[in-house]
């Protein structure tokens, strides 16, 4: 299948210091990650506690990085790593270790997207038009093209779910402009310009706007603005866990 990638996966060995020992214990406690644009302009991810304190660079890459996603445990986060010539790379970072699996990619496309599964074993890409699987093992990552009657469960891991248990997913508004939070009851637009959606623990909503992050209850009540000292340029893309206590 020419748009998803050929099987074969690398292994980069990390490090026991990490950019945020010291700084972010993951797993442990509630931070955001974000892709952001360092002194140099290149596109690199950033971490912050989730509600204060400052944003630390995360990865120093050439190649630019979007569209981070934290896993269930928060130990880990799945991104992709896009090249000049289009094609680009699947990548799982240990944030304990700072180690690395990839898997490369023939193409991203223009609006990729991935999910993890609820036990943190797989993740779904989806590369603007075709979806795949991509398992995890100890012996590194194996992807597996999907299509068909197949198609509906991966799309749903690759989109932005809410609530724990889920009850909703963004997508965009099928009665108004916009994006919405959408149920089986009906669809919540969020706020008017909101862009970059994310879940926010068991019953919220977060998602930027005018590169701000804007927490929303999807109970309803009143939304929250946060503020970081030092956000990095070009913020984007966020993704956010909770803590344990938090899911």
């Amino acid at each position: 299948m020419k748009s998803l990638p050929s099987l074969s996966a690398l292994i980069v060995a990390g490090c026991s210091v990490t950019p945020l020992t010291g700084k972010i214990t993951p797993g442990e406690e509630a931070f955001v990650i974000v892709v952001g644009e360092g002194d140099n302009g290149e596109t690199d991810l950033f971490a912050a506690p989730a509600t204060n304190g400052a944003f630390y660079r995360l990865t120093f890459s050439r190649p630019s990085e979007e569209s981070p996603k934290l896993s269930p445990e928060g130990k880990r986060v799945a991104f992709l790593r896009r090249y000049p010539d289009g094609k680009g790379e699947l990548a799982i970072l240990n944030l304990e270790n700072m180690g690395e699996t990839l898997i490369p990619l023939d193409t991203l496309g223009h609006q990729p997207r991935i999910g993890w599964s609820a036990l943190g074993d797989s993740v779904a890409v989806f590369n603007g038009k075709t979806l795949g699987i991509v398992t995890i093992g100890q012996g590194g990552l194996t992807l597996l093209p999907v299509a068909g009657a197949d198609n509906a469960p991966v799309d749903s891991i690759s989109r932005e779910r809410l609530g724990d248990p889920v009850f909703a997913m963004v997508d965009a508004c099928r009665k108004t402009t916009g994006l919405c939070a959408v149920a089986a009851t009906g669809e919540t637009p969020l706020g008017a310009g909101a862009t970059d959606p994310f879940h926010w623990g068991k019953a919220a909503v977060a998602y930027l706007t005018e590169g701000r992050v804007e927490v929303r209850p999807l109970g309803g009540g009143s939304t929250k603005l946060l503020n970081w000292p030092n956000p990095p340029k070009g913020i984007r893309q966020p993704t956010y866990y909770p803590g344990p206590t938090g899911r």
